[in-house]
């Protein structure tokens, strides 16, 4: 396929079908096709992204999925276990040289970048230089970067010449190796070429690319965006009731079930839903002991559960509490009703998550520590806190040094706070960045570099962004302050 696609090429019967896209969610569906392969090979594949989630870009769909998944395919391949791929997307506010030569006088000096890196054994710096070239290969033994026929990558700088962008890579043997994509921002690019009112979607071609994965494993393992709904599981024996309340509440929320309570528990530890609603009295494994296990079990102690009984005695509801249940519910239930009680105790978790943020966040080393939640979160600080100054701790670093997966790390901060993980990092440097700026008379670049920013005009937008004031503005409003609470 790929030589036909360059047989055409050739030929000029391949041109770009535009379609203006988001690019963060773009590039996430295409990432978490890999997901259950990082996972299965003990990779970890990070996602960090500095552009809004608005931001758009005119590319064509298929050839931009092909040229990702082609880098990354080879970095997940050659990459050894328990390595490590980055995906980065940000905007280039300084043009390289090497861009810079390249580009027509008429083209974008703005661009869109993906860096796509990996700590595998890297390319011989003499043979950087003809990574691109057509049926090229490497002359180095082992070297599993350059394997092949030649025309993965080939075919990978082709795709992107055609959208206007362009493609460099560098690498260090035994460190490993990172290609830049540069895509022009803008729709100067696409005049005089072919609009597509229906672009291939990620999850299609990657379908095609990888004949070893369905559409149905890509949409499983995609990284959730934003503004998707809460994911509930329902614990239930009773069929028909379990079916009930699937359609009767999927308009606001992901469903998961389970026919028992082993079920459950293993679907909570492999899902870790934002809420659960378990029946009492089920075989193998009853409610309370769902409950139990899931309250005394790092990953899962923060998912508020309602348990459903159709016991109504006092002592029955007791026992619910005693092993942690969030809500008790005796059957027969008004649908309306439990509707409300779940609403609430979302509600009350979102107001949970705002404390948190606030108070722990703000001042995480002088907070009482009142629960299992704010422990976590508290020593999530401490961890960054210890690494304050370094630009290249990030979310993957951080992970590793709680000693927990990415996803349930992930899970815990956005039930806890309603930040990703990137969002928690940067708010807790900007908010320890504050504290410095209210106590000493440092420079706001050497503020930057003190709490972990490379540039401290970034370190600027990121902190007005968080405090609605420049660094200079929150200074002067402190020094007022200070001064009205003078004698």
């Amino acid at each position: 396929n790929q030589f036909l696609q360059l047989r055409k090429i050739d030929k000029g019967g391949v041109e770009p079908h535009y379609a203006e896209v988001g690019i963060n969610k773009f590039l996430k569906e295409i990432i978490g096709f890999f997901i259950h392969k990082s996972y299965n090979k003990e990779l970890q594949l990070n996602f960090n992204s500095s552009i809004d989630e608005s931001s758009k870009v005119w590319i064509d769909t298929e050839m931009i999925t092909t040229a990702v998944y082609n880098i990354i395919s080879n970095a997940y391949k050659f990459t050894p276990e328990n390595g490590k791929i980055n995906v980065s997307l940000y905007q280039k506010l300084e043009e390289p040289t090497t861009i810079k030569k390249l580009r027509k006088k008429a083209q974008s000096k703005n661009w869109i970048c993906i860096d796509i890196s990996d700590n595998g054994p890297g390319i011989a710096p003499d043979e950087v230089k003809n990574i691109f070239h057509r049926f090229y290969q490497s002359r180095q033994k082992n070297n599993s970067e350059m394997a092949g026929s030649g025309i993965g990558l080939s075919i990978v700088k082709e795709y992107i010449d055609l959208n206007k962008g362009k493609i460099e890579v560098q690498s260090k043997q035994g460190e490993g190796t990172t290609f830049t994509i540069y895509l022009p921002t803008g729709d100067e690019h696409i005049k005089n070429h072919k609009i597509s009112l229906q672009p291939v979607k990620p999850v299609d071609k990657l379908q095609s690319l990888d004949s070893n994965t369905t559409s149905e494993e890509i949409k499983a393992t995609h990284i959730p965006q934003e503004n998707e709904k809460a994911t509930l599981l329902i614990v239930e024996d009773d069929k028909d009731l379990c079916s009930y309340l699937d359609s009767t509440l999927n308009d606001k929320f992901n469903i998961e079930t389970a026919n028992d309570g082993a079920e459950g528990i293993k679907l909570a530890l492999k899902h870790l839903p934002d809420i659960i609603i378990s029946d009492v009295m089920m075989p193998i494994t009853d409610g309370l002991e769902l409950t139990n296990q899931l309250k005394n079990n790092e990953k899962t102690r923060h998912i508020p559960i309602i348990l459903l009984t159709a016991k109504a005695a006092d002592e029955s509801k007791m026992e619910g509490y005693k092993t942690g249940a969030d809500l008790y519910v005796s059957k027969p239930f008004k649908l309306e009703l439990l509707k409300v009680q779940i609403d609430q105790l979302m509600a009350s978790r979102k107001v949970l998550s705002e404390i948190f943020s606030k108070q722990i966040m703000l001042s995480p080393r002088n907070v009482a520590i009142s629960s299992n939640d704010e422990k976590f979160l508290t020593r999530l600080n401490e961890v960054i806190d210890d690494h304050l100054s370094e630009p290249e701790f990030d979310v993957a670093a951080m992970v590793e040094k709680m000693n927990q997966s990415h996803s349930t790390v992930l899970k815990k901060v956005k039930s806890l706070t309603g930040m990703s993980l990137v969002e928690f990092v940067k708010s807790h440097r900007l908010k320890r960045a504050a504290q410095i700026l209210e106590k000493d008379s440092f420079q706001i670049a050497e503020v930057a570099y003190m709490v972990g920013f490379s540039d401290p005009k970034y370190f600027s937008k990121c902190f007005s962004k968080e405090f609605n004031k420049t660094p200079s503005e929150y200074v002067q409003e402190m020094k007022t302050t200070q001064k009205g609470q003078e004698p």
